[in-house]
This record gives structure tokens, C-alpha cells and sequence, in this order.
């Protein structure tokens, strides 16, 4: 590839090649659907609703749905060259085509021939990137369209155990492969595999044992996100802002990416030994952040010492 086509880029806290070119990319697209018959903007399962309830009547497994982004990790070669591609699945707004990444992953030779998986990227809850394989729709330009799940998922282990070499210097982030449960796992996964998870989720796919049936994706809720999500935490870390009225205070936590804070309520201040040493905070520092604990009569929080970052949203049930 020309390198004018691509441009370096910070993703995932490294330094990668980004093609900015629109006529490479829509090679690139066009490759790829040559190879797989797949296209960019395929969806992976229909969004859930009454109607397809029935559907879960026939033989289903189910796995998780990180709150990171989908992707297709695409390899293929170009002039003879081995490329690893990662394919956003949505086209930004003003642009005519997704981005696209090249990702120096380390697979065998043979699976550059056409091999796409579908993945998402994910940031854990200590900020780090992971990649997850979640199925793969063609093998080495053999599509596995007709082949159930499990042998499909059979398939991506066995290429990361014996075909890919696992190495921190050319990775952009780790990769792991996704797991699978049996419909009757439903409540273990929620009350033990979910809350041990190191990243948020979203929903759950519902994976159908017949290839021609549609796979089907259910969002949770907001109080079933916030109850799978928190970390339960008793204490929670706030940044505390003095507003114009004595000992009324504002409190603030991140969004769950922690790129942002936002406020989130008042604090409650239930004695005189809280007042003075939180206004002296306060007054001394210019960003000061404080552990709470919530006062059940007032429902609020409660200050209680200094701490020295904020939560996030979705520590708070």
C-alpha cells in the first residue's frame, strides 16, 4: 500500500496506520466482500422484540455484549503483502466510508487468504484496550456460513492456540475469545460470571444451533445494566464543588468511559465536624474529591474523608 493512503493515528493508546484514503478503502471494502461475501455494515442479530420471542423456542446458546465498539477483523493480502484490517461497522457522520486500521497481529500466513472475524473493542474497567473475538464468518476464504456456532467458535480457538503468536511489541491490544453458555446458565452468568468480568456489558446475544435462523441481540435495561455493572461499592468517590450557599455542594462523578464528569446530586452535610472540614477542602485546594457514604434518611451522600479521583456513574445503583 501507498503510504499517502494511510496516515499514523493514536489508537488504543499507540501509534498505528489509519487509511484516510477513500479509494483505498473502498478496495479494501471491495476485497473484502469479494473473499467473504460479507459486507461492512451487516448486522450481526436483530435487536430484540416480542415477535422473536418465540424464535428462543428453538436451540439457542448465548454470550455477552461488551459495552466496547464493533469491528471486523479482516485478513487478507494486497500485492502479495499479508494486511490485518480493523473495519469500524459504522460510518462516522460527513464520511463516505468506516474506518480502517492496520493491525499488525501476528496470525499464520495461510489465514491471509480471507479469514474475517467479527470483534469488538473494548476498554476494561483499569482503562485497558482488549480486542474480543466473538464468531468468524470465513476461514483462510472458506466461509463457514452453514457451520453451527460451537464448531465456529471451535474454529477460533483453534486459531489463536495455533496459528496466531501472541506478541505485546506488534499488538495493538490483547485479544481473547468470547464465551458461550447454555440458555439454563442465564442466571449464573448475571450473578457470578458478569459481576467477575473485567469490562461493562451490554446485552446478551441469543445464537441460534440452526445457521439459517437469525441470531438476536437483547439490550438491557437501564436498572439491569446498572445492577449487572456496579461494582456494588458501599463507599463512592466524588469530586466535590462549593457552590454560593454555605455547605450546599455539588457532587460529580465520570461517565462510565471516564472522559467526562458530570453532576450527579447535592451532598449532605449531617454535622458541624463535616461542615468546617470539607469547607476548609474546599477553600485550600482547587479540585478536591471526597468518599462518601449514603445517608438513608436524607438520601444523599454524605462526605466522610478526602479521596483523590471520582467514581463513575455506574458504581452508583
Amino acid at each position: 500500500m501507498d503510504p499517502k493512503h494511510m496516515t499514523r493515528t493514536s489508537f488504543c493508546d499507540k501509534e498505528i496506520d489509519n487509511v484516510t484514503d477513500n479509494d483505498m478503502k473502498k478496495y479494501i471494502l471491495d476485497n473484502m466482500n469479494i473473499k467473504t461475501n460479507m459486507r461492512y455494515d451487516m448486522r450481526y442479530a436483530k435487536i430484540f422484540n416480542e415477535q422473536y420471542r418465540k424464535n428462543l423456542n428453538n436451540p439457542h446458546i448465548l454470550c455477552l455484549k461488551s459495552s466496547g465498539t464493533p469491528y471486523l477483523l479482516y485478513l487478507t493480502q494486497i500485492n502479495d503483502t499479508n494486511y490485518c484490517f480493523l473495519i469500524d461497522k459504522k460510518v462516522k457522520d460527513g464520511y463516505t466510508y468506516p474506518k480502517i486500521f492496520i493491525v499488525h497481529y501476528r496470525f499464520s500466513p495461510e489465514l491471509f487468504q480471507g479469514t474475517l472475524f467479527e470483534v469488538e473493542l473494548t476498554r476494561d474497567k483499569q482503562q485497558e484496550w482488549c480486542l474480543i473475538i466473538g464468531d468468524i464468518y470465513t476461514h483462510s476464504g472458506i466461509s463457514l456460513k452453514n457451520t453451527q456456532i460451537h464448531d465456529r467458535m471451535n474454529k477460533c480457538i483453534q486459531i489463536m492456540e495455533e496459528k496466531y503468536i501472541d506478541d505485546s511489541f506488534c499488538n495493538v491490544c490483547p485479544i481473547i475469545i468470547k464465551k458461550y453458555f447454555d440458555l439454563g446458565e442465564l442466571e449464573t452468568v448475571m450473578n457470578e460470571f458478569i459481576p467477575n468480568l473485567p469490562y461493562r456489558v451490554r446485552g446478551f446475544y441469543f445464537i441460534p444451533l440452526k445457521t439459517n435462523y437469525s441470531k438476536i441481540l437483547y439490550l438491557m435495561k437501564e436498572g439491569d445494566y446498572k445492577k449487572a455493572n456496579s461494582k456494588n461499592k458501599k463507599y463512592i468517590s466524588f469530586r466535590i464543588i462549593k457552590t454560593v450557599k454555605p455547605d450546599v455542594y455539588e457532587l460529580y462523578l465520570y461517565n462510565e468511559q471516564k472522559t467526562t464528569i458530570h453532576k450527579h446530586s447535592y451532598a449532605t452535610i449531617p454535622n458541624i465536624q463535616t461542615s468546617e472540614w470539607v469547607k476548609k477542602l474546599v477553600d485550600d485546594k482547587d479540585e478536591c474529591y471526597v468518599e462518601c457514604s449514603y445517608n438513608p434518611i436524607f438520601k444523599k451522600w454524605a462526605p466522610m474523608k478526602e479521596s483523590f479521583g471520582a467514581d463513575t456513574v455506574i458504581d452508583v445503583k
